[in-house]
């Protein structure tokens, strides 16, 4: 019944002006008597403190506070009463967060906009952030891998009260000042309390029971031990269970980036900083929005080492990063600085011309594949790397180029891709080449009959150069008898099985495609008259013979 009754009377919370019971005709709420009730035991239920009973007792003008009635009307100072639950909101969400509500064990999803009571618990998962927003402005921003408890979200007249419990993982806690109301707010860790109003600060529980508490707005309180002390604006402080706060210092300035490019066409990409005196490590984000609270990136960056930037999509950023010290504090934030990425329209893979190529056979004839968001190409070649001299420069909506004639030297190409807004996308890599003369036909040594066969050698042209020999009937080449590709200088065949005369020539080629011209052209002969006096099979046994005779 009483909580039945409560509930009414908290859904009518009206400021009556108190008639004859206070000169200062404070806000009141009535409440009315049912069969069973005591002025103790209704003290004991609405009010924050039940000893105040003899209090209500004299503005309700009883005689004996220990006789009241059904249906008397009881009237009772706002002030007096335990407060009003004030739930918070999920606001903002990044990612999965989870809540346990009172009385359960269970931990559900939370999505935006869900009510978080007083006596639940919530928490971010990693790679994840959420802020729980209070119907005075107050907000509370949990970011990854933290775990927040709701103890006491309530209002007791003008005064809004917070009492959370943080378990563990990393808070930023805003609270509004506002005309006409007072916020108490309690953050409690494992080992320290810290109190605030109208302040922005952010607190921290690690695993290993160390907490720490940074104010970038207003003051604080901090209690541990026994030992309270304040914290003032840009200060922070570390408490280990157990022990009392430490002295509070001064918070290290945000770090100033060395330089930020109007645009990064390539990832990854690297951000270096300016040092900060005293910081061990930085902690850099790159966030979707200037406040800092959707992130798409956290890196603790060792202090003297730069911010790696990859992964990301498109887009206009923003870099947030704070310098921390050796306890752990995070220093003042620098200001949010934009960061634009647009690595779209890729660069274009050339192909049919590879890096450090010796090209002796015409100029050089490239191509590649369409790229998605490209309109056109635009495509250089330069005689230094730097393309400062730059001799070509073609803008293509086809997929390939050939060069013009090129004099003998060293080249540099490369290519990009244009948007249709006119974008130009990042450069391909560059490519670098020379123009060498051509190979000079190789000098055919007189083909040698060697036991049965014919020996060519021709003269070599070089390192990684394969031959094509051809021998035929004819001294224009029509008629082939033979054709082979030979790797070496010299090489020996079979003599042909028919009479007659043969004629035998080479030439050069390199893997990429180039040719030398054909040699001079050499003969040899099979059978005939000249072909027996030459063949060495009757000259030994006619020498044997002669030897014999001459004895």
């Amino acid at each position: 019944m009483l909580n039945r009754v409560w509930v009414l009377l908290l859904a009518l919370i009206l400021l009556f002006p108190f008639f004859g019971h206070s000169s200062q005709q404070e806000p009141v709420v009535e409440i009315r008597v049912v069969r069973g009730d005591t002025l103790r035991v209704l003290c004991q239920t609405y009010l924050n403190d039940p000893a105040a009973w003899p209090e209500v007792a004299r503005l309700n003008r009883l005689r004996n506070p220990n006789l009241i009635y059904p249906g008397q009307v009881l009237i009772i100072p706002v002030r007096l009463l335990k407060g009003a639950p004030s739930e918070g909101k999920a606001g903002f969400l990044r990612g999965r967060a989870e809540i346990r509500l009172p009385g359960s064990e269970e931990w559900q999803p939370l999505s935006s906009g869900d009510r978080v009571p007083q006596g639940s618990f919530v928490r971010t998962l990693e790679s994840s952030a959420l802020e729980i927003e209070f119907e005075n402005g107050d907000t509370c921003f949990l970011r990854p891998m933290t775990t927040l408890g709701m103890t006491t979200t309530a209002r007791e007249g003008s005064t809004w009260i917070r009492q959370l419990f943080l378990q563990v993982g990393k808070i930023v806690t805003r609270i509004q000042k506002a005309t006409g109301t007072q916020t108490r707010f309690v953050i409690t860790t494992p080992s320290a309390q810290c109190a605030a109003r109208g302040t922005v600060f952010r607190a921290t529980a690690d695993a290993d029971d160390m907490s720490r508490s940074e104010v970038l707005e207003g003051t604080i309180s901090i209690e541990a031990q026994g030992r309270t002390i304040e914290i003032p604006e840009f200060y922070g402080t570390a408490a280990k269970k157990g022990e009392s706060p430490l002295t509070p210092r001064e918070l290290l300035r945000g770090p100033v980036p060395v330089a930020i490019e109007s645009a990064y066409n390539r990832l990854p990409f690297f951000i270096e900083f300016r040092p900060v005196a005293k910081a061990v490590s930085y902690l850099a984000e790159l966030t979707r929005d200037a406040a800092g609270k959707n992130a798409v990136l956290e890196s603790y960056v060792p202090a003297g080492q730069p911010f790696r930037v990859s992964g990301a999509e498109d887009g206009v950023y923003y870099l947030q990063v704070r310098a921390i010290d050796d306890l752990g504090l995070e220093g003042i934030p620098a200001a949010p600085l934009e960061v634009k990425i647009r690595t779209t329209p890729r660069p274009p893979r050339l192909q049919g011309v590879s890096s450090g190529a010796k090209l002796r056979c015409g100029p050089p004839a490239v191509r590649w594949a369409a790229v998605t968001g490209a309109a056109h190409y635009l495509l250089q070649l330069a005689k230094d790397p730097g393309f400062a001299l730059i001799g070509d420069h073609a803008d293509l909506s086809q997929t390939s180029w050939t060069s013009s004639p090129l004099a003998m030297g060293d080249y540099y190409l490369r290519a990009r891709s244009i948007a249709d807004d006119g974008y130009a996308g990042d450069w391909s890599e560059t490519y670098s080449f020379s123009v060498l003369p051509p190979y000079a036909p190789p000098v055919l040594d007189k083909p040698a009959r060697d036991r049965g066969a014919i020996r060519l050698r021709w003269r070599d042209l070089g390192q990684g150069i394969l031959y094509r020999l051809q021998i035929a009937k004819d001294k224009e080449f029509l008629t082939l008898v033979d054709e082979e590709i030979v790797r070496m200088t010299e090489t020996s065949i079979a003599e042909p099985v028919e009479s007659g005369r043969y004629f035998v020539r080479v030439k050069g080629f390199d893997g990429e495609g180039c040719e030398s011209g054909f040699s001079n052209i050499q003969d040899f002969r099979k059978g005939g008259f000249l072909s027996f006096i030459l063949n060495p099979c009757w000259l030994v046994p006619l020498g044997l013979l002669i030897y014999l005779l001459a004895r």
